[in-house]
């Protein structure tokens, strides 16, 4: 019988172009707002136009981007209202991650808290905005995946896409992206310590505060629905 090999190159592609663009959107390259011309990205990357169409898409189901009829796609921006929305929604669940998680974080789990929060510590000192996006991502979902609670987790996976565009924004408030890691460290080493109380308080002052500041920072609240203004091309 002949070995059928499954086309990848296609899909490959697609991959690489959804990661390039995601990239230049999280590390603040593309500027919310900024518009995303289908053909200059396709030209700029040596490419046909049809896989860049796909990874759009592919970043709209994400929440990164907005097509808005006649006028184009746009890096998608999140308003004061949204920033005040999913920071009240992840003090609803994530404490109660972390309540269903705690017996597996003493029993062993920690250490996948400790090799995420490592990976955050990797891209902060290469410098990887984008990376240390993904990586603080990744920390939080440690306590949604060891809470063993499919809906809980689904529902995280769900907010993904808005909370990648919340953390680059929040990454702005930080100092430097070492900044960022030591900040998880700290919330590791109060997890270790395993005092329930404790890490509540510390979640709260971790979620709370930077999105009060976020909110702040942005000023009167809007409806998040349209960017504020088309600001070049891309040209990730």
């Amino acid at each position: 019988m002949t070995h059928r090999f499954s086309p990848i190159e296609q899909r490959t592609l697609r991959f690489n172009v959804v990661e390039s663009i995601r990239a230049a959107i999280l590390d603040g390259s593309l500027a919310a707002g900024s518009q995303l011309v289908e053909a200059r990205i396709a030209e700029e990357m040596g490419i046909s136009r049809a896989p860049v169409r796909e990874a759009l898409r592919q970043l709209e189901e994400e929440g990164l981007v907005v097509s808005i009829p006649y006028k184009g796609t746009f890096v998608n921006r999140l308003g004061p209202d949204q920033i005040a929305e999913i920071a009240s929604l992840r003090m609803v669940l994530e404490p109660f991650a972390i309540q269903r998680a705690l017996s597996r974080l003493r029993d062993g789990g920690v250490e996948r808290l400790e090799l995420a929060v490592q990976r955050l510590i990797e891209r902060a000192q290469q410098g990887d905005a984008a990376g240390c996006v993904e990586a603080h991502l990744a920390v939080h979902r440690v306590f949604y995946e060891l809470a063993e609670h499919k809906l809980l987790l689904e529902i995280w996976r769900g907010l993904e896409g808005q909370l990648r565009l919340y953390l680059a924004m929040d990454h702005l408030l930080f100092g430097s992206l070492e900044e960022i890691a030591r900040a998880h460290l700290e919330l590791l080493d109060v997890v270790r310590r395993g005092d329930a109380d404790e890490i509540m308080r510390t979640l709260v002052a971790h979620v709370q505060g930077p999105a009060e500041a976020l909110v702040g920072r942005l000023g009167r609240p809007d409806d998040g629905k349209t960017p504020p203004q088309a600001v070049g091309d891309a040209r990730a």
